[in-house]
């Protein structure tokens, strides 16, 4: 992983999804945080996590739910 990458994870049960961002990534290890709002905790060891690059127009999603505004 490299710094900037999306990664994209999906609850067991698949009715949630959340996006993060690779903060920072070392030899082996990389560090990831949310990326807009999502409730992480659903994602739990076993969820399913697609990675996407940075040049994959899949990054550049919707990073917040939409609502109806009154």
């Amino acid at each position: 992983m490299q710094l900037g990458d999306a990664l994209q994870a999906r609850s067991p049960d698949g009715a949630t999804v959340v996006r993060y961002l690779v903060t920072s990534a070392a030899d082996g290890t990389a560090r990831a945080h949310i990326d807009g709002d999502g409730d992480a905790g659903r994602i739990v060891p076993g969820s399913q996590v697609t990675m996407f690059e940075a040049e994959d127009p899949a990054a550049n999603g919707r990073r917040f739910n939409r609502v109806d505004l009154p």
